[in-house]
């Protein structure tokens, strides 16, 4: 059964934090997450971490280029464009 595309800030947040949480307890430090969508995905995943994270009224939307980085205690979760290589 395939599940509906829900990659929200706040699944992010809550991949993130379990995935630090796990990670600490057995001992590994610095770790990172790479998550690649599609084109269609990755939009929808980037104005959403923008419009939650946006300081002010006045901040408009710029698509970020290939990649999108969220940071949390041991781990950094890393988004991409599907067929970026880095």
């Amino acid at each position: 059964m395939e599940s509906k595309f829900n990659l929200s800030s706040s699944n992010i947040e809550k991949i993130g934090v379990s995935l630090s949480n796990n990670l600490q307890e057995v001992g590994v430090r610095n770790a990172s997450l790479v998550i690649r969508l599609s084109d269609k995905e990755f939009k929808k995943v980037d104005e959403d971490l923008f419009y939650r994270n946006k300081k002010s009224d006045d901040s408009e939307y710029v698509p970020s280029d290939d990649e999108v980085l969220v940071s949390f205690d041991n781990v950094n979760v890393v988004i991409q464009k599907k067929g970026v290589d880095k």
